[in-house]
């Protein structure tokens, strides 16, 4: 005979059951979000790809004023044909665009103004910060959207209708679904650029909450056996439930913590975040065939 160790605490029960509940819708929302990762990438998503990093790129040469470069990354992306699908892109685009061709001196005047009547009729509502931006853009916007408003009123005009190039992209009427940031099961280190890390984080906690659960099954299944078996399958299962329900919240507080900083940070710093470019690039990039002296060398990217 021996005396049983008390029961698994209800409220280790509980939190371990409430967390596996959560986890199986969350896992199959990770798996069908970051499922298309590994789809086949066609050529106008990674022209999409694209021309988002370029349009990053340029903000980023506006930024540090070097202005010729900033220039020549938003001419690519908006110089006849447009580049960009979207209308929030479209409108920034244009927007740093005349304010680096006001601020690369009097020869670009009349070409910043073009442009900026471009981002007036995408969005007339919008006012620079007056605590971030220069004075003389400041001026340069307020005066020109003042005359734009009084000729054209504040009604924006559809991306479409200013670009007919877009009309015929399929981009343009695809129908997009937001992702929503969710920092735990590893879906916001994905989300975030980090699936290694992320899917580390999700194989713990699935792990740990699998084995919390077959624990506590373990334990209701012989604690009726006063055998000296089933008193070591007793104590087995009562450290195992609760070194897995440790080591659950541990991955939980780790995933939390870690995806909210680098999400906070990240939209701070925009330049920081992984780029998606060069992946993508290489998925696309065909294997590459290299003769060698005993025969030929393919290397897949």
């Amino acid at each position: 005979m021996h005396s049983l160790a008390p029961f698994c605490p209800t409220w280790s029960f509980l939190l371990t059951l409430t967390a596996w509940t959560l986890l199986l819708p969350l896992s199959a929302h990770a798996q069908q979000t970051d499922g298309d990762e590994g789809a086949p990438i066609g050529a106008e998503d990674a022209e999409e790809f694209e021309a988002t990093e370029r349009l990053r790129s340029a903000r980023l040469h506006y930024d540090r004023g070097e202005f010729d470069s900033a220039a020549t990354d938003f001419a690519t992306l908006l110089d006849s044909p447009v580049r960009l699908k979207n209308r929030d892109e479209l409108h920034e685009g244009f927007l740093y665009y005349a304010f680096t061709l006001f601020l690369q001196g009097q020869a670009t005047q009349d070409l910043a103004t073009e442009k900026l009547k471009y981002a007036l009729q995408l969005d007339p509502d919008f006012s620079p910060s007056p605590v971030t931006t220069r004075p003389d853009l400041l001026k340069f916007y307020t005066e020109q959207r003042t005359a734009y408003i009084a000729e054209n009123g504040s009604i924006s005009v559809p991306p479409e209708i200013l670009f007919p190039e877009l009309q015929s992209s399929t981009a343009s009427t695809r129908v997009l679904r937001r992702r929503r940031f969710v920092p735990v099961f590893g879906m916001g280190l994905r989300f975030l650029g980090h699936p290694r890390a992320g899917d580390f984080l999700l194989t713990t906690e699935l792990a740990a909450a699998s084995l919390n659960i077959g624990s506590i099954i373990l334990r209701l299944a012989v604690i009726d056996d006063l055998t000296p078996a089933g008193y070591t399958a007793t104590l087995v299962g009562r450290h195992t439930n609760y070194a897995s329900f440790g080591v659950f919240w541990v991955a939980f507080a780790v995933d939390l913590i870690v995806s909210l900083a680098l999400q906070r940070r990240y939209n701070r710093n925009p330049q920081l975040r992984p780029s998606s470019t060069q992946s993508i690039a290489r998925r696309l990039r065909p294997p590459l065939l290299t003769p060698t002296g005993t025969g030929l060398k393919v290397q897949f990217w």
